[in-house]
C-alpha cells in the first residue's frame, strides 16, 4: 500500500495525506485525553458576546487542525484521483484541492456543532452570586480596574472580569462574589 502512496507522482498526494492524517489524529487524542492542554478558555459557556472571551485559544487549535485536516483531505483525494481513477496529474491537483477545502469545511462544521453543543448548557453569569472563586489575575482595590476571577458553575469552570471596592486582591486569593456590574463584571470581595 505504501508503495501506492509513495512513488511516482503520487508521492505529491501520499505525504500530505499521511501526515495530514496523523497530524489530525494525534490531535484529536491529546484533546480527548487532555494532553493538549485547557481547551476551555472562555468565560463561561453561553457564548455571549457580554462576556470577556479571550479567543486566541481557538486560533491555535484552528491553525494546527485546519492544517491537518487541509493535508488529510488534499492527500486522500489527490491519491483516490489519480491512482484509483487513473486521472491525470492537472485533475487529480484540482480534485485534491477541493478535497482540502471540503476537509476544513467540514472541520469548521463540527468546531460550530461542538461550540452548540457547550451553549446548549448555558450557564447565567447571575448565579455567580455567593459562591466563591479564586483571583486569577490580580483584582486592582478601590474599583481601580478589572482582574480575572474564576468559579465553578455547573461542574463549569468559568472566568469573568471582577473588581473589587476592598484592598488590591492578588493572584489565588480565595473570594465571594457578591453581585453583577453593568458591564457584567463580578463584584468581588476577600472571603
Amino acid at each position: 500500500m505504501l508503495d501506492a502512496l509513495l512513488t511516482g507522482q503520487a508521492l505529491w498526494f501520499g505525504v500530505p495525506a499521511i501526515a495530514g492524517t496523523g497530524l489530525f489524529l494525534l490531535r484529536l487524542i491529546m484533546m480527548i485525553t487532555g494532553l493538549g492542554g485547557d481547551l476551555d478558555h472562555t468565560d463561561d459557556a453561553t457564548g455571549d458576546a457580554g462576556h470577556h472571551h479571550d479567543s486566541t485559544w481557538i486560533f491555535k487549535i484552528l491553525s494546527i487542525q485546519t492544517l491537518a485536516a487541509f493535508a488529510m483531505g488534499f492527500g486522500w483525494a489527490g491519491v483516490g484521483a489519480l491512482n484509483g481513477s487513473n486521472l491525470s496529474m492537472g485533475v487529480s491537483i484540482l480534485i485534491a484541492l477541493a478535497g482540502g477545502v471540503a476537509m476544513v469545511w467540514l472541520l469548521g462544521l463540527l468546531l460550530r456543532s461542538v461550540t452548540a453543543l457547550e451553549a446548549s448548557d448555558n450557564v447565567d453569569i447571575r448565579s455567580t452570586v455567593g459562591l466563591t472563586g479564586s483571583v486569577e489575575v490580580m483584582v486592582p482595590g478601590s474599583g481601580r480596574g478589572a482582574g480575572r476571577v474564576s468559579v465553578v458553575i455547573k461542574n463549569h469552570r468559568c472566568s469573568y472580569n471582577a473588581v473589587t471596592e476592598g484592598e488590591d486582591l492578588p493572584s489565588r486569593t480565595q473570594v465571594v462574589v457578591l453581585g453583577i456590574t453593568d458591564d457584567r463584571s463580578l463584584r468581588v470581595a476577600r472571603v
